[in-house]
Order: C-alpha cells, then structure tokens, then sequence
C-alpha cells in the first residue's frame, strides 16, 4: 500500500555535491513531482564537511522543489549531534510519521 512512497527524510551534517549523479538525479527526480518533507541540520563548527555545503545543497533542493528548512539550523557542535538538534529530528519525525488514523 506504501511501496515507494517516503513520507519524510533528514539530512544531519551533510551535503550533495553540486554537479554529482545525484544532484542531477535530485533535480530531475523532483522537477515535476511532490518531494517528501526534508530536516535539515549541522554543526557551526564541523571541519569534516563544512557547513558551506550544507547551505548550498539546501539552496539547490529548495530550487528544484524539495520542501527542505527556510534556514540550516546549525548548533554549536562539530561533526555529532546536539541534544537539541536531537529533539527537533524527534519532533519533526512524529509530525510525519506519527499515527495518521
């Protein structure tokens, strides 16, 4: 009854690198059809993948119309998770795969 259908993604600390197989993928995936629901997250201080890329892959989903964050949220953390970003994740999976009965 759900076979291929994602009802939400997340992306913590990472980016799609402009002009990859994916990136196009991505554009052409979500050029005409409903892109699930993105959180997005990273850490200010990360020296593993610079916060930079996050924000242009943001932009780039935005573009082709992935519904991800209006901002990056960053935290004050490197390349780990913070509490809070912790509890935004939890909160942004309840509100879409909570019980819809």
């Amino acid at each position: 009854r759900h076979a291929g259908q994602l009802a939400c993604a997340a992306s913590l600390s990472t980016f799609l690198q402009q002009e990859s197989a994916l990136d196009q993928a991505a554009s052409e995936r979500f050029k005409d059809a409903a892109a699930p629901p993105l959180y997005m997250a990273h850490g200010a201080m990360d020296r593993m993948i610079n916060p930079a890329w996050a924000e242009a892959t943001r932009k780039r989903l935005l573009d082709v119309g992935v519904p991800a964050p209006a901002e990056l949220p960053l935290f004050p953390m490197a390349h780990e998770m913070h509490p809070q970003e912790v509890e935004q994740l939890t909160a942004f999976l309840v509100e879409h795969l909570g019980d819809k009965s």
